[in-house]
């Protein structure tokens, strides 16, 4: 039985079956990302971690009148990382 109908996704067989080539017993699990070639890289590398397509979020703030009366404020916002989009270039 494979992951979907198309059978494009292999079926789970239990995690990692057979280790990276580069494994050698008692070492840590391998990083998949290569360590950069060129200075381009790095900064390609830099700006794509930790961040995925982008963002969505909000802002919360009590808007406090000179009576001591307050209401709350809410602002939405959403961020787009463009770097994640194939078509993007250094």
């Amino acid at each position: 039985m494979s992951g979907n109908d198309a059978g494009s996704i292999p079926p789970w067989q239990g995690g990692i079956v057979t280790p990276p080539a580069s494994y050698k017993p008692g070492d840590w699990h391998p990083d998949p990302f290569p360590e950069p070639e060129n200075s381009q890289q790095a900064i390609w590398n830099k700006r794509l971690s930790y961040k995925g397509g982008g963002y969505r979020g909000y802002y919360i703030a009590a808007l406090t009148a000179r009576d001591g009366t307050y209401e709350l404020g809410v602002s939405a916002h959403e961020i787009e990382y463009m770097y994640s989009d194939p078509r993007s270039t250094l």
